[in-house]
C-alpha cells in the first residue's frame, strides 16, 4: 500500500503540475503552496492559446487543476486538448460551486479527481500527491508495455531445440487465433516461445502483456486482469483498466496458469467463451480482440482429476497444446544455445565474446540441467564475468556435482562407443572439427587449446579433409 502523507512532506518532488484558474489570487495561493511542497509549477488562464503555448514549449504536466466555473464549455475543452495532448497526465477538476452535471461530465472526460470549492490546501495537496502516484505508475507501466511489445531475444533459441517438423508447426500456430496451451518444466523456455509466437503473427505490433498468476496476490489478480471502475471498492478513487483490455488486439500471456484460483477460473472461461470483460463495480460489457496464449510446469490434466482446476476451462485452453521437452532430453543443441547466449552476453557486456573448449562443451552436454535452459544461460554468464580469459574451460563453468548424467566422450560423435574401440584418426578428426566448431573456425584458438602450431592447424584440415 501507498502511503501518502499531506503538506511539505507528501509532495512527490520534481513534477510539474499546470494550475489553469481565472482568479489571480487562488491562482498565486495555490501555486505557492505547491511551490513550497517541491512541484515545478505552470498557470495559465483558462485559455487554449495558453495551453497550446505551454505544451509546445515544455514537457507535459504530470498534474493539470483546470477549474470549472458554470456550463464552463472552456474547462472541459481544456481537459479535451490536454488528453489528447498527453494522456498520461492526471487532471483534477476544481468546480466553483456543487453541480452534478460537472462532476459526472468531468469523470466522462477522465478526470482522476473532481473537487468542490472552497477546498483546503492540505486536500489539495493531498490530492495533486495521489495524482502524481497514478502519473508515475503510468509511466512505469508505458515503459514496460513498451519493453514487452518490443522483439523479444531471438526466437531461433527455442527453434534450436526443435525439429523441422516442430519449427513448421510453430510458425501454422503464430498465424492463427486459436488459445495455445504451452507445457512444459521451469526453465525451459515457454515465456521465450510466447512471445515468439506473438512477434511471429499478425499480431506483432500490438502489445504481449504477460500475467504471472502465481506471482499476484488472489485478492489484486482479478482487479489485474479485468480492471475496475471508480468505488469498485477501498481505495479505487479512479477507473482502470485490466490487462486484458491493454492487450486488446495483441497477446495476453497467462503464465502459471495452473496456479490461477479456483474461484476466478470461471470468469476467465466466460471471457473465453464470450470474448468480452466486465470490470469490477461496472455493468457495462467490452468486447475484446485478444489472442491468449498460457503456460505451466503443472500436469493440468492431474489438477482436474484433483477438483483443483476446471475441465471445461482446461479445454478452452488447450485448444492447440504445445509441450517443450526438457534440455537433458536436447544435449544436442546445447554447443550452439551455449554460443548465442555467449554472444549476445558478449553485446550486452560490450567485452570479446568468450569461447568453449571441448572440455567445457563435454561439460555441459554431461549435466542434467534440473533448470533447464535458464539454468544453462545462468552458468555461463557467470563463468563468462568470473573468467579473466578468452575461453570458458570446464572448470570455469563450476557446475554443480551429483547432477551428472553418464559421462559423454567429446571426442566420439555422439559419445556412443569408448575411446578403446574407435579409430585414432576419426578420434583426431573429430577433436579438431569439435575444437574449430568450439571457437567458430579461429585457427589461432584452435591452435592453442590443441598445443599445436597454427601451420599445423591448417595442415590437418586439410589432411583430414575438414570444411
Amino acid at each position: 500500500m501507498i502511503n501518502v502523507n499531506l503538506g511539505n512532506e507528501g509532495a512527490l518532488s520534481a513534477y510539474t503540475v499546470l494550475v489553469c484558474s481565472r482568479e489571480l489570487q487562488r491562482r498565486s495561493q495555490i501555486s505557492r503552496a505547491l511551490e513550497s511542497s517541491g512541484y515545478i509549477v505552470q498557470m495559465i488562464d483558462p485559455d487554449l492559446q495558453q495551453l497550446e503555448s505551454v505544451l509546445s514549449n515544455a514537457t507535459a504536466p504530470a498534474v493539470a487543476l483546470v477549474e470549472l466555473g458554470d456550463n464552463d464549455v472552456t474547462g472541459f475543452e481544456l481537459m479535451s486538448k490536454l488528453r489528447t495532448a498527453s494522456p498520461e497526465s492526471q487532471i483534477v477538476t476544481l468546480a466553483l460551486k456543487e453541480s452534478a452535471f460537472e462532476a459526472i461530465e468531468a469523470e466522462r472526460r477522465g478526470a482522476f479527481w473532481h473537487l468542490v470549492e472552497p477546498v483546503s490546501i492540505d486536500t489539495l495537496l493531498f490530492v495533486v500527491a495521489r495524482a502524481c502516484i497514478v502519473y508515475e505508475l503510468t509511466q512505469t507501466n508505458k515503459l514496460l508495455l513498451n519493453s514487452v511489445s518490443i522483439a523479444p531475444r531471438p526466437a531461433h533459441i527455442v527453434g534450436l531445440a526443435l525439429s523441422t517438423k516442430d519449427q513448421e508447426q510453430l510458425k501454422r500456430l503464430a498465424e492463427v487465433k486459436s488459445t495455445v496451451l504451452i507445457t512444459g518444466e521451469t526453465g525451459t523456455g515457454k515465456t521465450t516461445l510466447a512471445r515468439f509466437l506473438h512477434q511471429s503473427g499478425p499480431r506483432a505490433a500490438k502489445p504481449i502483456i504477460c500475467i504471472s498468476c502465481g506471482a499476484i496476490p488472489r485478492d489484486l489478480l482479478e482487479s489485474e486482469l479485468f480492471g475496475y471502475e471508480r468505488g469498485a471498492f477501498t481505495g479505487a478513487n479512479s477507473s482502470r483498466a485490466g490487462s486484458v483490455e491493454l492487450a486488446n488486439g495483441g497477446t495476453l500471456f497467462l503464465d502459471e496458469i495452473g496456479e490461477l484460483p479456483l474461484d476466478l477460473q470461471p470468469k476467465l472461461l466466460s471471457f473465453l467463451q464470450d470474448k468480452e470483460v466486465r470490470r469490477l463495480g461496472s455493468t457495462k460489457t467490452i468486447p475484446i480482440d485478444v489472442r491468449v496464449i498460457a503456460a505451466t510446469n503443472a500436469n493440468l490434466e492431474q489438477l482436474v482429476s484433483e477438483k483443483r482446476f476446471r475441465q471445461d476451462l482446461f479445454y478452452r485452453l488447450n485448444v492447440a497444446g504445445y509441450t517443450i521437452p526438457p534440455l537433458r532430453d536436447r544435449i544436442e543443441i546445447i554447443p550452439r544455445l551455449a554460443e548465442n547466449f555467449l554472444k549476445g552476453l558478449a553485446e550486452r557486456l560490450g567485452e570479446r565474446r568468450r569461447t568453449l573448449t571441448p572440455g567445457s562443451i563435454a561439460a555441459l552436454k554431461g549435466y542434467s540441467w534440473p533448470g533447464n535452459i535458464r539454468e544453462l544461460e545462468n552458468v555461463l554468464e557467470k563463468a563468462a564475468i568470473f573468467s579473466p580469459k578468452s575461453y570458458i574451460s570446464e572448470v570455469d563453468l563450476n557446475l554443480p556435482e551429483g547432477n551428472t548424467k553418464l559421462a559423454i566422450n567429446p571426442c566420439s560423435q555422439g559419445g556412443a562407443l569408448p575411446l578403446a574401440r574407435q579409430n585414432l584418426k576419426e578420434l583426431e578428426r573429430e577433436a579438431i572439427r569439435q575444437t574449430l566448431e568450439s571457437v567458430n573456425g579461429d585457427k589461432y584458438q584452435a591452435a592453442k587449446f590443441l598445443g599445436i602450431s597454427v601451420k599445423s592447424v591448417y595442415n590437418k584440415i586439410k589432411s583430414l579433409k575438414l570444411n
